[in-house]
């Protein structure tokens, strides 16, 4: 009776603590939800160091885990185990992890807790400017970034990347389009590759991600420039004869130059005529050299400005000294202008002052624009009268980099580059 009594009490026992409810705990430490994986392992395969914490068990019981993933369910329950590190391609996962207790025996565990994660496996790319990498500038996703940055993208995913013209060193590194001989262009390295292949010779371009390009690295191959120097000029003719101007210099990349005539009455110097492009020699048929007697000053000064369309400054002034006359061939003192816009100093750093001439009166907008078309800041939108005008423009919160700024009035449109180089 003694032996039945206990026995029954013992069954009792074991029924109550089997069903007792054990409240632990579980969860993901790596990764975690929304965590973006990008530990390159290979060039298609991306490493996970799957960790996570689990309250300990009481005392008498026994415990173990559950992991739900995309390819199957793990246990650690008897010779079972629940793998640390998994390689996985790029893609978006749901795993769930579960913690089961129980006493005595594993038929009578519960589930106690559990945690569901949705995580990001991602490629990691490196984006860098071929002559440096960690001090110079380069975009991506239209950010400026430090070359050498890094990022990540699932297959198929679009990585945006763009050259910005800069001084490193003592050199001024420019990206130089597909029409010159030594263009620049874009290469994609493979891990673990000591060659490229070219992808583009865009200045900004639109890349896909492909499925090898784990640890991959996407180059932009600037080319060193030699900006255009100040070029010099000199005047000359006798009396009686209109003045030459002869001007020559600034640099082996100069594709043009631009000639400044300022004329002066006694009364100041009046707003330039600009000639653009302007070829040497270069007559001024508006003024005739007289010698003592004349009446006018005429002024002229030159800018070079090269192939990626960077100007110099504006070189020496050379004049008549009062000795001509006004001619009125096609120019007026100040009823006639030409359209015409140009910014200077050009690079400028942090501001520049844009000189904008209208011929007739008319609605002026003059917008300046990033280097990928996206609009910085509209400074003009009104009505002008004809005449000659400057503006400040301000780029102490903009990144170093190229900006074009456009002008238009009745059917002119004209646009130029400047460079802003911090």
């Amino acid at each position: 009776m003694k032996k039945m009594k206990f026995f029954t009490i013992t069954l009792l026992l074991f029924l109550i603590l089997s069903n007792l409810s054990y409240s632990g705990t579980i969860y993901f430490t790596n990764p975690t939800n929304g965590q973006t994986v990008h530990y390159i392992y290979s060039k298609t395969q991306i490493a996970l160091n799957l960790t996570y914490y689990r309250s300990t068990k009481p005392n008498g019981y026994f415990q173990y885990e559950k992991l739900y993933t995309h390819n199957g369910t793990y246990s650690n329950l008897g010779s079972g185990e629940i793998p640390q590190w998994w390689y996985l391609s790029p893609g978006t996962y749901t795993w769930r992890l579960e913690l089961w207790e129980g006493p005595i025996f594993p038929g009578d565990a519960h589930k106690v807790a559990e945690q569901t994660i949705t995580f990001y496996v991602k490629h990691t790319l490196e984006i860098r400017n071929d002559f440096n990498i960690g001090s110079s500038n380069i975009k991506i996703d239209n950010i400026t970034e430090i070359s050498g940055s890094e990022s990540y993208k699932s297959i198929g995913e679009n990585l945006t990347v763009g050259a910005i013209d800069q001084w490193y060193g003592n050199n001024f590194y420019a990206w130089i389009p597909s029409s010159e001989p030594d263009k620049s262009e874009w290469k994609r390295n493979k891990l673990n590759s000591s060659s490229g292949t070219t992808i583009s010779y865009q200045r900004n371009y639109n890349y896909s991600v492909q499925n090898d390009d784990n640890g991959a690295t996407i180059k932009g191959y600037l080319k060193i420039h030699q900006l255009p120097s100040t070029p010099t000029i000199s005047i000359s003719g006798g009396i009686g004869d209109n003045p030459t101007l002869t001007f020559s210099g600034g640099g082996p990349n100069v594709d043009h130059y631009v000639l400044k005539k300022e004329y002066d009455f006694d009364s100041g110097y009046g707003s330039p005529h600009y000639v653009d492009p302007a070829s040497s020699p270069y007559t001024d048929n508006n003024v005739e050299i007289t010698g003592i007697g004349g009446d006018l000053v005429a002024r002229y000064s030159v800018k070079a400005v090269d192939n990626l369309g960077y100007e110099s400054n504006y070189s020496n002034t050379v004049t008549t000294n009062g000795q001509s006359l006004w001619k009125n061939n096609n120019e007026s003192i100040v009823t006639t202008y030409e359209y015409g816009i140009a910014n200077y100093p050009n690079p400028y750093n942090p501001s520049t002052t844009i000189n904008f001439q209208i011929k007739e009166t008319g609605n002026v907008t003059i917008t300046v624009y990033d280097a990928l078309g996206r609009e910085v800041k509209e400074l003009v939108k009104e009505v002008k009268q004809p005449g000659s005008y400057n503006i400040l423009f301000d780029g102490t919160n903009l990144s170093s980099g190229i900006y074009f700024y456009t002008m238009s009035v009745n059917n002119f449109t004209a646009s130029k580059k400047m460079l802003l180089a911090k």
